[in-house]
């Protein structure tokens, strides 16, 4: 990985003070997202934020070929010994994850340590040689991706099975399906998914935190976010996932996917 790391430092150089890659969405979603924080500080942030960018994508690159010695000595996971425990006992489960620090690696592990059937929520990409590349490299160890459109249609017929779900629930949704919550200091429209289907199939909810260690070295911690959906509104379960969610950035801002424009529109504009 030295060599790999290496490139990753060349490529920020390109990224940031050359191409300049969404230098004003990284700083205005950073600015309004912490706006007691000095200008000097948005800026060490920004800086970290291009590093980590430039190692998700050179990491992504070594996930095509790392096996699962590699993941395991990388990814250290915690918590899925009580995950399993809840599968044991014929209950299904739902996982909620951000896009922070190395989501796929995380994914990658938790698929191939599972007992049971393993998914990701997928969302296909414009670009079909792309989308195929992340096929592929998602689904070597088994992973299922289900589409948004077919989701419900899946969850229905493993009403009687096992199975495990993840879900990075924190892209901007379409705004006439949106539900809302307090995240980082300012009203925020999230997805609806897996709050409405964690209550329709009476799944508890887990969240998935994912710590960047060192370079190239994560921590993963599942806990429980949300032990009985049924007990909960569609807008709690949002913000009890955005609070969690808000949690994980603040400790590592710079691991936090800042270049997405993330809010594109307010409630009532």
């Amino acid at each position: 990985m030295r060599i790999l790391y290496f490139i990753s430092d060349i490529f920020y150089l390109i990224i940031y003070h050359l191409v300049k890659y969404r230098r004003n969405v990284v700083r205005t979603n950073l600015v309004s997202s912490y706006p007691n924080k000095e200008l000097s500080e948005i800026i060490q942030i920004e800086k970290g934020y291009y590093h980590h960018l430039c190692d998700l994508l050179i990491e992504f690159w070594k996930q095509i070929t790392a096996s699962k010695s590699f993941l395991e000595n990388h990814v250290e996971l915690n918590g899925f010994e009580k995950i399993q425990d809840v599968q044991e006992s014929n209950q299904s489960i739902m996982m909620v994850m951000g896009h922070v620090n190395s989501w796929e690696w995380a994914a990658q592990k938790i698929c191939f340590r599972s007992k049971f059937p393993f998914y990701i929520l997928y969302r296909p990409l414009k670009n079909k040689q792309i989308d195929k590349l992340v096929l592929d490299v998602r689904t070597k160890f088994g992973t299922e991706l289900i589409g948004m459109n077919a989701i419900v249609r899946y969850l229905a017929k493993n009403r009687d099975n096992v199975v495990g779900g993840c879900f990075i629930a924190d892209q901007n949704p379409p705004k006439q399906n949106a539900l809302w919550a307090n995240f980082l200091r300012k009203e925020t429209a999230f997805f609806s998914g897996f709050q409405k289907l964690s209550r329709k199939f009476g799944q508890p909810v887990y969240f998935l935190e994912v710590f960047k260690v060192s370079r190239g070295k994560y921590r993963c911690t599942l806990e429980e976010l949300i032990g009985n959906p049924k007990e909960m509104t569609e807008e709690e379960m949002t913000q009890v996932f955005a609070n969690r969610l808000e949690k994980q950035i603040d400790e590592q801002p710079s691991s936090w996917l800042w270049s997405h424009r993330r809010w594109k529109y307010h409630r009532n504009s």
